[in-house]
């Protein structure tokens, strides 16, 4: 996982400029020791130059607490500076002030050639948190052996803490190759802390994890208070090592703008990299560059890319281009390169940029990953599906049974699924093994009859009934074909020719919506279906079911649009061999745990039980897991993400983000993507917007895996969403929100998936900034990290069996008072189940112009704003909108 200390910078025009001045600042008027304020300034700049903040005390001896500056191109332009306190600071009111200037570059305070000053600034000590957490950590996915390595730990202590760090293995022996701790004050802090790497540490990949840990003085780990483990972690060196490099910029940018690049790369000793953006056709021109010197080593930075005012607008027509150089070398020696095509110009407000850090947690997401039966799925830490073996004549005995007794059924074993957020995979069986009394027939079938014309008849009835019961209804993941054989596994009998085109005729027009699966990649070839290989991994399967399965998807490309899933096996043949003695032996021994997910990876698995029954209290076993989940079926990334910081009521919102997935898997199902605007003191939604031209389905995985590099061969690409938004004025009132996205479950439209970003709040959405609607947004329009909650304390997000139905209540304007000479009081009345209440206002009613002014939840009924009213007689209307 890494962080980047950016400074956001807008170039609002490149036209000519008479002088250079600071127009306006932003400030808060309160600060804590060691906090980290942001300052944006307005500027307008004849020449490129730099633009300073210094915090200091507001009288004699005028003592400084604080300093930072930026560089700013020609132009009128905003810029945001992150300015650290000085964590000494004494508390004082009133006591301090900000000092702001524009200077000519390499230059200081006397040469200063405009100046605002900000003063009247307390200083206070952050409150006392109630809990002691560990916010996140900022450590880096590569290191080197004796060298030494910075960690960020951002923390809240109730009182004096220690903090404990450690570099070790992330498999048993759990060796240790670097270690620190000391003492923390209490409060809202953040500290860099300094690893030294042990020399003789093994090179490895993805071998290591930096554990950080909260504990009580001169505690010990157990009695840790928290823990962030960050973990596939490089030990690397550099010599013999490929250089590369690669980037990620927002797919669309905006003339006189400056564009923040995330520039990724590997140099064997010191390089320079040259950042460029240029026509894709001829003759290529360029109307941005940038070159660096970088330091060897692996690392990830963002440089800033001032883009030329007179670049054309046109669509799909630039493309960003990075290469790794020799020191003082040319683009023709270059080491490495990267492109990223296909970048639009258009004019219009300049966009924010800001690159998510991944949250590099397993998360528990739905239809993915491991698999226990559907009765123990919901004590599961990533349990989402379940399993549901149903015995034939538990829902149909007889031929005079009808389909109701299947849907009954279903409802008293699957009552609470969905608010625990669970879905199941059923299987309906005949006969569960060879011991006698586990046959399953109805009472009025012969048991172990297969091919009777009264058992293909009443096969086929089923089917199309388990379809009817199953089709839609939301607490079905997918559904195993099941029915023939020992377990449903279409062995001890196999399905004839003859039964295997019944059977497939039947689900495919029975089941339309949800994906069926079978036990055999060489039966149902006829038929677009999903696999479930019960001996998944099995060192005897291997030439057999896992070559037919990759056969199948090389040829047909199945795994794009079919689940494959399954279980291990414990209890036959050469199991000890692969996968493992038995599940918590999978999960630590590096030699089953990479075998394991070799294969989930080459065959793109979404799920597997049986290895689900492991023991979740043992942390070797839990990392191990957590390696498996991460890899089992989608893990969407959002590389990098832009939007309009502003926008005017009524007007189109910019927003254009790079996703990547980096699992094994697609999501196999058309769940639609929403961006919301969110209320910033409740977190709540006041408007929200399905993007329909995004599919979810179309963010496929890497493919071709290469078991010895642990890569696919043909990477995941990076999927582009780059969209404009109507923001309705009639809906969405003046005012500064928080702009967010969710995945939504279709029927009951509530975020159901999260994705791997640390921009989390409960509920299932991901803030990605603030936004101004009519204003300025006030400070930094990035996220504040702490407001962030983690996913992991949450569970699972509940689904809803039916759609929401249409509201049949009323809302009425109860009483509205007037309260000279410009505050208005509403009182409002309703009945039924509104989740707003939108207040319209207008000055023309025949021309039917209404502007939102308030949004209010269902639950409340008082709302007063202030009016400007003329001196002359003015009507004004409004109306109350409920949704």
């Amino acid at each position: 996982m890494k962080y980047h200390a950016t400074v956001c910078m807008t170039l609002l025009s490149t036209a000519v400029i008479a002088a250079d001045v600071l127009t306006s600042v932003s400030v808060t008027n309160v600060v804590h020791p060691g906090s980290v304020v942001p300052v944006t300034v307005q500027y307008e700049a004849m020449e490129s130059r730099t633009v300073a903040v210094r915090f200091q005390q507001n009288s004699s001896p005028w003592t400084g607490y604080g300093s930072s500056s930026v560089m700013v191109p020609a132009g009128t332009g905003s810029v945001i500076v992150e300015l650290a306190i000085n964590a000494s600071i004494p508390i004082a009111t009133n006591a301090y002030k900000f000092g702001i200037t524009i200077e000519p570059i390499g230059g200081g305070w006397p040469e200063r050639l405009d100046q605002i000053i900000e003063p009247d600034i307390s200083c206070f000590e952050e409150p006392i948190p109630e809990t002691d957490d560990l916010v996140y950590i900022e450590a880096p996915d590569a290191v080197r052996p004796g060298t030494t390595v910075p960690v960020t730990v951002r923390y809240e202590a109730t009182t004096e803490r220690d903090i404990e760090v450690s570099f070790q293995l992330n498999s048993n022996l759990w060796t240790g190759y670097g270690y620190t701790r000391f003492t923390v004050p209490a409060g809202f802090k953040s500290e860099v802390i300094n690893v030294d790497i042990d020399a003789d540490t093994p090179e490895a990949l993805d071998a290591y994890k930096f554990g950080v840990s909260l504990q009580p003085v001169e505690g010990s780990w157990n009695d840790r208070l928290d823990e962030i483990i960050e973990s596939d972690v490089d030990c690397i060196t550099l010599t013999g090592l490929e250089e590369t490099i690669a980037l990620i910029a927002s797919p669309v940018i905006i003339p006189g703008s400056t564009v923040p690049v995330s520039v990724n790369y590997v140099a064997t000793t010191n390089r320079e990299i040259r950042l460029s953006l240029q026509q894709m056709s001829e003759p290529g021109a360029e109307y941005a560059v940038e070159t660096i010197s970088v330091s060897a080593g692996i690392s990830n930075i963002v440089i800033n890319l001032a883009i030329d005012g007179a670049i054309p607008t046109a669509l799909n027509a630039y493309c960003f281009t990075a290469g790794l150089l020799p020191v003082g070398g040319d683009w023709a020696a270059r080491f490495a390169e990267a492109l990223q095509l296909g970048v639009d110009c258009e004019n219009g407000a300049p966009l924010i940029t800001v690159f998510p850090p991944e949250n590099t947690d397993a998360l528990m997401n739905p239809l993915k990953g491991f698999r226990p039966n559907r009765n123990s799925a919901v004590n599961h830490e990533y349990g989402t599906i379940g399993r549901d073996y149903i015995r034939w004549n538990n829902i149909e005995n007889d031929e005079s049974d009808t389909v109701q007794k299947i849907k009954d059924y279903c409802d008293a074993k699957w009552a609470g699924l969905a608010e625990q957020g669970i879905k199941v995979i059923p299987r309906v069986y005949l006969d569960w093994d060879s011991n006698p009394g586990n046959e399953y027939w109805p009472s009025d079938m012969t048991t172990g009859d297969y091919s009777s014309t009264q058992f293909t008849q009443r096969l086929e009835r089923l089917i199309y009934r388990l379809g009817e019961c199953w089709d839609n209804d939301p607490r079905v993941a997918w559904v195993q074909m099941g029915l023939i054989g020992y377990w449903g596994e279409h062995h001890s009998p196999s399905p004839t020719a003859e039964i295997q085109t019944l059977m497939g005729d039947a689900f495919t027009a029975a089941f339309t919506n949800k994906k069926f699966l079978v036990r055999h990649a060489d039966q149902f070839t006829n038929y677009d279906v999903g696999i479930y290989w019960d001996s998944w991994a099995h060192i005897q399967q291997m030439g057999s079911h896992s070559a037919m399965i990759e056969e199948l998807n090389n040829a047909t490309g199945r795994w794009k649009t079919h689940p494959m899933e399954g279980e291990t096996a414990y209890n036959w043949g050469d199991w000890q061999i692969q996968p493992g003695d038995d599940p918590d032996d999978t999960l630590t021994d590096p030699v089953h745990l990479d075998f394991l997910l070799d294969t989930i990876y080459n065959l793109h698995c979404s799920g597997l039980g049986w290895v689900s029954s492991y023991t979740e209290s043992d942390p070797a076993v839990q990392a191990g897991a957590q390696e498996v989940q991460k890899a089992f079926g989608y893990r969407f990334l959002i590389s990098q993400i832009s939007w309009s910081g502003r926008v005017e009521p009524g007007g189109n919102l910019r927003l254009a983000m790079t996703i990547c997935n980096t699992g094994a898997a697609p999501f196999y199902h058309d769940w639609p993507l929403e961006f919301s605007l969110l209320d910033p003191a409740t977190r709540k939604p006041i408007w929200k917007t399905i993007l329909d031209e995004v599919d979810i389905r179309e963010w496929l995985p890497g493919d071709d895996w290469d078991e010895d590099g642990h890569s696919y061969l043909t990477p995941a690409s990076n999927y582009t969403v780059n969209v404009s938004i109507p923001v309705p004025c009639e809906r969405v009132p003046e005012g500064e929100y928080i702009a967010a996205l969710a995945v939504l479950d279709p029927v009951g439209h509530e975020p159901a998936l999260r994705f791997a970003v640390q921009n989390y709040i409960n509920g299932g959405r991901h803030p990605i900034g603030h936004i101004g609607v009519g204003v300025d947004v006030e400070g930094s329009h990035k996220m504040n990290p702490q407001l962030f909650d983690d996913p992991r304390a949450e569970g699972r997000l509940a689904y809803s069996r039916e759609a929401p139905l249409w509201s049949t209540g009323s809302v009425a304007i109860e009483e509205m008072e007037l309260e000279l000479p410009s505050t208005v009081h509403l009182s409002l009345s309703g009945s039924g189940d509104h989740e707003y209440y939108i207040i319209q206002r207008s000055e023309n009613l025949i021309s039917n112009d209404w502007k939102a002014i308030e949004v209010l939840s269902g639950a409340e009924t008082l709302v007063e704003w202030t009016e400007s009213f003329a001196n002359e007689q003015t009507h004004i209307f409004y109306r109350v909108i409920a949704e």
